[in-house]
């Protein structure tokens, strides 16, 4: 082998075959949104230090996706596809001092790389979606920095590095369920204790998991929330703490109850309790509803669905309604006259996944 002056670098025979030169990689990465079914609320920290509580939930083909490319300097650029935004900083130290950092600006602050980066950031779904975007972003981003370590967080270091990202350093409040779900994936019912969270995975029949999929509406009111100010204004507007805990018990009860019927197959009374769960909800907070979104809901009840709730803190986003098949074309009709969007989705059983390419 000669390099480009014509000089021998080289030998190569059959006995010693010259390796391929190791080049520049990025890492990728894609963290799925959660669907949460029941208990939402009861995995905020102030409750289950003091009660057992458990949240029942999915994942969906939906996804936060993260592209990662190191550099040879010290600059950190970041760009979000879905804020339309881009920043950029000489250093790490630089970035750390900025006082006023976006949610993907602090998750770097929090891993505090020893390189230079160019961070991408795009989603399959819109802002205050009612999803846990926030939290498959952050996610996604921790797996693709992740995918160039040489020691690894484990599935439960990703998920809780999430959580102090988005919860503890950049403010958004709000529950430990999101993060679990995005970076585990499938269905799980996951259990909040001091000190020990768990998540369970849920071994569901194919035929379960196919006719739930088939049952399912997810329908975009295309009223966007903001879930933190939702959870703050949810505590404040509580006239006792022992009114809240209340609330929250009945809400673990009945997150029981939906895991019995969902491993069971028993499909229409998992969707009867959709309708008991969004009954609890709205005694949260004068919030979490309102006249237009009652009105979506009363007219899909109407129409034949079950039952339905918002998902995630309320507010707007996304409605889930359990619709069986002989009523699905009228519900779906109702819901677009009033100006909603139905989403196709497929379950997705697995999390946060990430990996490594040459940089071309």
């Amino acid at each position: 082998m000669v390099d480009e002056a014509g000089c021998l670098v080289d030998v190569v025979t059959p006995a010693r075959l010259a390796a391929n030169q190791e080049v520049p990689v990025l890492a990728r990465a894609r963290a799925p949104v959660r669907m949460s079914f029941s208990g939402g609320g009861s995995d905020l920290t102030y409750y289950f230090v003091e009660n057992p509580a458990a949240v029942l939930s999915c994942t969906v083909g939906l996804y936060s996706h993260a592209t990662l490319i190191p550099r040879t300097d010290s600059v950190i650029r970041i760009f979000s596809e879905d804020l339309g935004t881009r920043e950029s900083y000489d250093s790490l130290d630089e970035l750390l001092e900025h006082a006023d950092k976006g949610l993907l600006a602090t998750i770097v602050s929090v891993i505090q790389p020893n390189y230079g980066l160019d961070l991408y950031m795009r989603s399959d779904f819109p802002v205050g979606s009612g999803l846990g975007g926030s939290s498959a972003v952050a996610t996604a981003v921790i797996a693709a920095f992740n995918e160039l370590r040489r020691d690894r967080w484990s599935t439960y270091e990703v998920a809780e590095l999430a959580f102090q990202a988005e919860r503890l350093c950049f403010g958004i409040a709000g529950g430990w369920q999101d993060q679990y779900a995005s970076a585990f994936g499938g269905f799980n019912l996951i259990e909040f204790r001091e000190g020990r969270n768990l998540v369970h995975p849920i071994r569901l029949e194919d035929s379960i998991c196919n006719e739930l999929e088939e049952c399912l509406v997810l329908c975009d009111t295309r009223i966007s929330h903001d879930s933190g100010k939702l959870h703050v204004q949810q505590r404040a507007e509580m006239s006792s703490k022992s009114e809240q805990s209340l609330l929250l018990t009945e809400s673990v009860s009945l997150c029981r109850r939906m895991h019995h019927h969902l491993i069971r197959g028993e499909l229409h009374d998992f969707g009867r309790c959709l309708h008991e769960g969004w009954m609890l909800k709205k005694q949260f907070s004068q919030a979490v509803s309102d006249s237009v979104l009652d009105q979506i809901y009363e007219c899909a009840v109407e129409a034949g669905a079950l039952g339905g709730k918002l998902l995630g803190a309320g507010g707007g986003g996304f409605f889930l309604f359990f619709v069986q098949p002989q009523h699905r074309q009228a519900v779906t009709e109702k819901v677009r006259a009033l100006g909603c969007r139905t989403t196709d989705f497929r379950f997705e059983s697995s999390g946060v996944t990430s990996w490594r390419t040459k940089i071309q």
